[in-house]
């Protein structure tokens, strides 16, 4: 798992600790200082392939940790970048 990955997998897990539902491709495009939705979109595609997300396709904040990914979420919620850590307090800026 790249550390991008990682980052994005501890991103949705705290986003859904702390709101409550899945996040938006945007709200992670913004978090995690990524240029686009679609990087995003590669992001969690990656994590899907893997095991540690799924998805409902054409459904709006559908992305969810699986027992795996949750697993791999809780081993490493320490470590989580603080930056990543609440979400809601940070800007959508220009998106």
């Amino acid at each position: 798992m790249t550390p991008r990955m990682r980052d994005t997998l501890y991103f949705i897990g705290n986003y859904w600790r702390d709101e409550g539902c899945a996040p938006t491709y945007r709200e992670m495009a913004v978090a995690l200082e990524v240029g686009s939705t679609s990087a995003v979109s590669r992001l969690v595609a990656s994590l899907e392939e893997r095991g540690f997300v799924k998805k409902q396709y054409c459904k709006h904040r559908s992305v969810e940790l699986t027992p795996e990914g949750a697993e791999k979420y809780r081993a490493g919620t320490v470590s989580t970048p603080a930056r990543y850590s609440n979400p809601s307090t940070r800007s959508l800026g220009g998106i």
